[in-house]
């Protein structure tokens, strides 16, 4: 423990330093430690928010305690000595055995700040070699059972939660005692004010370790408050095997659950169960808290990831009034995956989620009920105690005071969330989707139906490999290509195999002279074409209305087996200055090519739009859902692959 034994010595060099002035200068620096302590502690976190979004942002809450402490101390002391620049004699024992514990205090509360300050800093588990919790140490511990399977890790919580039992303290405990003191000022002392520290910081100390877990060194240790947001907060229940008078509700869990990481990264005796429910039903509840990362500055590292833990996350909730403080910290023991499988993370686990769009992550809670929904309650709907807020990575807080809890949560549109391994994404692709009570089944998209977020809305599905209207081809050949200003394409036995109708060209010119109209789309053997025919919500705002057409190459078809087909083309047919035109983006079926965005037209206002998005798609496959971006747009299709009637061979 270097860290200890750093503070020890420095500790006593601070107490014979006061030894050697005497009791009356050591006391009055005794004062000044003991106020600059309860200052920097309770101020440290307002004076760090002046640092977020600069280069000192990972270090702001480290730095601010230090500063704090040091103007606090300091410039009082400066003044005490330049207006009393004597000493108060004292009998000669009298004065060294009270300056030497006057130094003593000093040096432990002055030597605790430290602590405070060095435990704030994007280290890793340990700072010095002192964990707060106990840690594997350097020489690694070896998990697996085989030669294939051994892996060696080191800084690894030796339990999968913060665990008490596991706990650590400095060899003098001065940054116990400095929180101590701290609490016991801010709690009905002399510099209680409108927030006490206990209702914020619950354990102080457990917190900054549980932040510097999980998340690689130089990775991204905060997270701005804007880009994080908490939609809906849930409870996880399923339906009792026999309702009875004595139980006619729900009882809590329990979920299907797997491991997030592979089984040579756990101990043999961590094992992870194949359920999840409350450890005690009647006085603990899972509760699931929908999490929106909004991609913004500062957000993810240099490769797109956003890296998070468990120990990086804490919800807090509990009893803050005149009566009292009895408030927690609550960690994600679980991520819900959108089948409804609750995927197991410790503490110090690993997570990351791209930022190539908006990510939803729910995370799972085991909280007390009386604690979190208040004494006496019962049955959801609950509402979360007034004080409740979200934390990530220090800085990203929102409020959650009486915000609705009820049965759930509805699926997740975000089918991408939190990255996972191959062999783990494999186990839930192949586990079947588990409904959550509570959570009614979606309906089947009707016409008028939003696609996710764009200005676009579903009319209808269906299999066709026909433009909505012919393209001349300006050849009589059966085969051939075109290229001109504004259309370019292959075509072989009168179908198009790649088009593009560069800008929105009027319909009437396209189908002109009409040497070779083709409205037939080449699709490949064993597939379908499956169209999904939209318009729009509004033609109002028209600096908007194109906006889906950048992202075209993110569109996706899912079906009831979870594999993805990419969007094969896109065409629009509007009018402008009561003018019909027309836009084509077909890439070649055959390649793997994304397909070319259609970008914003010009030509004067839009009165009339129509859409049609084309997916190329294997025959008898079901077709589940589109995306957008890895988000589902429209849920609980239904919809056949097969050819029509007419067509079938």
């Amino acid at each position: 423990m270097i860290l200890s034994l750093l503070l020890l010595v420095l500790t006593l060099v601070v107490a014979f330093y006061h030894y050697a002035q005497g009791l009356f200068s050591a006391t009055i620096s005794a004062i000044l430690v003991v106020l600059a302590t309860v200052v920097a502690v309770g101020y440290h976190e307002t004076l760090a928010s002046l640092l977020l979004g600069t280069k000192f942002t990972e270090e702001a809450a480290s730095m601010a305690l230090a500063a704090l402490f040091a103007v606090v101390y300091i410039i009082p002391r400066l003044a005490f000595d330049y207006l009393i620049p004597g000493n108060v004699r004292f009998p000669a024992l009298v004065d060294k055995i009270g300056a030497g514990a006057m130094g003593l205090v000093a040096g432990l509360l002055s030597t605790g700040v430290l602590a405070v300050a060095a435990q704030a800093l994007p280290f890793g588990p340990d700072v010095g070699y002192y964990a707060r919790y106990a840690v594997a140490d350097r020489t690694g511990t070896v998990m697996g059972t085989s030669q294939q399977q051994d892996v060696t890790l080191y800084d690894v919580t030796h339990s999968p939660t913060l665990n008490p039992d596991d706990e650590d303290h400095l060899w003098l405990h001065q940054d116990d005692l400095v929180m101590a003191l701290a609490h016991k000022v801010s709690d009905g002392g002399s510099l209680e004010g409108d927030q006490r520290l206990g209702c914020v910081h619950p354990d102080y100390l457990a917190e900054l370790f549980g932040q510097r877990l999980g998340i690689q060194i130089g990775a991204d240790r905060t997270m701005p408050m804007a880009a994080l947001s908490v939609s809906n907060v849930y409870v996880v229940a399923s339906p009792p095997a026999q309702a009875t008078p004595d139980q006619p509700s729900p009882a809590p869990g329990p979920l299907t659950q797997i491991d997030g990481e592979p089984s040579s990264l756990r101990s043999p005796e961590e094992q992870v169960q194949p359920v999840l429910q409350p450890a005690d039903p009647q006085q603990q509840a899972l509760l699931v808290v929908r999490m929106g990362i909004i991609p913004s500055k500062n957000v993810a590292d240099t490769d797109g990831l956003f890296r998070f833990s468990p120990g990086s996350i804490r919800l807090v909730a509990g009893r803050c009034d005149s009566s009292g403080v009895d408030v927690a910290d609550y960690h994600p023991i679980a991520i819900l995956n959108r089948k409804g499988i609750a995927v197991y993370c410790r503490i110090d686990d690993f997570l990351l989620a791209s930022t190539n769009g908006a990510r939803t992550i729910d995370l799972i809670f085991q909280v007390d009920k009386d604690r979190v929904f208040g004494a006496g309650a019962k049955d959801p709907p609950y509402h979360l105690v007034p004080g409740t807020f979200l934390e990530v990575k220090r800085y990203a807080m929102t409020e959650l005071s009486g915000k609705k809890v009820v049965y759930g949560p509805p699926t997740s549109r975000d089918r991408e969330s939190v990255v996972q391994k191959p062999q783990i994404a494999k186990a839930i692709a192949d586990s079947p989707i588990q409904p959550l009570m509570g959570v009614a089944t979606a309906a089947k998209p009707a016409p008028g139906s939003p696609l996710g977020t764009t200005a676009l809305r579903f009319l209808d599905i269906s299999i066709s490999n026909k433009l909505f209207a012919p393209i001349d081809a300006h050849s009589a050949n059966p085969s051939g290509t075109v290229q001109s200003s504004n259309l370019k394409g292959d075509w072989a036995n009168r179908q198009w195999a790649r088009l593009a109708v560069l800008r929105g060209t009027l319909s009437t010119a396209l189908n002109s002279p009409g040497t070779n109209p083709i409205d037939q789309l080449s699709v490949n053997e064993g597939q379908v074409l499956v169209q999904i025919h939209c318009t729009v919500a509004s033609l109002e705002d028209q600096r908007h209305l194109w906006d889906w057409g950048s992202r075209l190459s993110s569109y996706s078809l899912i079906d009831s087996e979870d594999k993805s087909y990419t969007i094969a083309g896109a065409w629009v047919h509007y009018v402008a200055k009561a003018q019909t035109s027309m836009v084509v983006t077909l890439r070649n079926l055959d390649s793997r090519g994304n397909l070319q965005p259609i970008p914003s037209q010009s030509g004067g206002n839009i009165t009339e739009m129509e859409v049609w998005l084309a997916f190329e798609v294997p025959i008898g496959k079901t077709i589940a859902e589109l995306d957008i971006g890895r988000n589902a747009a429209l849920e609980n299709l239904g919809f056949q692959a097969v050819p029509p009637p007419a067509t079938r061979k």
